[in-house]
C-alpha cells in the first residue's frame, strides 16, 4: 500500500509566507529567503504526488461534470445530484472561484 497524503481539508494562505496547510499542520510553504518551496512532515512524498497529479485530476473531473451537464434536469437521484454539485464546487475551488 502506498503512503497516504495529509488528510484535508486544506487551506491556502498568502500572508507573506505562502503555505498550504491541513488540519493544523503545514503541508508546503514558500521560503522567500531560499526562493523555493519546502515540504515537511511524514506525508511529503504522497503530498508531492497528489499535488503533481492535480492538473490531471482537475481535467478528468471537468470532463466528467461536462458529460453530466446535459442530463442534470433528468437526474432524479439526490445522491447523484449532490455528488455533481460537490464536483462543481471542487472545480470552482481549484480555479479560485467559489460557487
Amino acid at each position: 500500500m502506498s503512503e497516504q497524503h495529509t488528510p484535508g481539508p486544506c487551506k491556502w494562505d498568502d500572508d507573506g509566507f505562502t503555505s498550504l496547510s491541513a488540519i493544523g499542520s503545514e503541508v508546503i510553504t514558500y521560503a522567500p529567503y531560499e526562493n523555493s518551496w519546502l515540504s515537511f512532515g511524514p506525508h511529503r512524498e504522497a503530498n508531492a504526488r497528489l499535488i503533481a497529479s492535480a492538473p490531471d485530476l482537475l481535467a478528468a473531473l471537468k470532463a466528467m461534470v461536462a458529460s453530466y451537464h446535459g442530463l442534470r434536469d433528468m437526474l432524479t437521484n439526490g445522491v447523484v445530484l449532490d455528488k455533481l454539485n460537490a464536483a462543481e464546487a471542487a472545480i470552482a475551488k481549484a480555479e479560485g472561484k467559489q460557487p
